[in-house]
């Protein structure tokens, strides 16, 4: 299959890059890097991706420009994947710590029976139930009640990256939080299990040193609303 590893980093972030470099090196992955959107240095254009109006409605809070820089960086991903016409693509962010299992992902992948468009190969936070699909190669393919939140590391597939850039070209969440809204995107959000990603702890987060989630207003009564809406959906999708 055409594939590669896409590696999304900022332009001044030298320290991160070194350290994943070392990581993909190691078990021999060749990788290109993909310039990060930098959340404090956006153009106009840019900022406009960012849906104001549909979050004041849709979302609990408007998005930092670290969120937003985020969600960019991703976009560029998915519209490489398009561009070069790639079977799929490994999209890792730079704050990652791999397992040696890592490098068993792409055979794993061409073994696979079950039809998917997009996998999640780490979950660094919440755990979220998990239904087995598939046995692979010593993985399990899964699918999920939610999606798990972070975007560490994930496998997207020509069709995926396709179906995200016609229905995201503008947001209103953060990348994660809309790839759980698996109808409203719309792709389905699987998962490869044991997890070979997760966060490198050693760094702290960009996108919060940009600004502060915290001290953005909450929209307390949106979020409730929107948490029935997304209660509704997954049962009548049954998932």
């Amino acid at each position: 299959m055409n594939y590669k590893t896409f590696l999304i980093n900022l332009d001044r972030s030298k320290q991160r890059l070194a350290d994943a470099k070392t990581q993909l090196d190691a078990l021999n992955i060749p990788f290109e890097r993909v310039s990060a959107a930098d959340g404090s240095n956006l153009t106009e254009s840019e900022r406009a991706c960012f849906d104001q109006a549909r979050a004041q409605k849709r979302y609990h809070y408007d998005l930092t420009w670290g969120e937003v820089g985020c969600y960019l960086s991703h976009i560029r991903c998915w519209q490489r994947i398009v561009d070069e016409q790639l079977d799929y693509a490994i999209i890792l962010e730079d704050d990652l710590h791999l397992s040696d299992d890592f490098v068993k992902i792409p055979s794993v992948l061409e073994q696979l029976e079950s039809n998917w468009s997009f996998i999640k190969l780490g979950n660094p936070f919440k755990s979220r139930q998990e239904t087995p699909v598939e046995k692979q190669g010593g993985f399990s393919l899964v699918s999920y009640d939610k999606a798990p939140s972070g975007t560490c590391a994930q496998v997207v597939s020509y069709e995926a990256a396709k179906r995200l850039l016609a229905s995201r070209s503008n947001f209103f969440r953060p990348v994660d939080v809309d790839l759980q809204w698996q109808w409203e995107v719309p792709i389905k959000v699987l998962g490869l299990t044991p997890y070979v990603a997760g966060h490198n702890l050693s760094f702290a987060s960009e996108i919060q040193q940009i600004e502060q989630r915290k001290d953005k207003q909450k929209r307390r009564w949106v979020r409730l609303r929107e948490q029935l809406r997304f209660y509704y959906h997954s049962k009548l999708r049954g998932e």
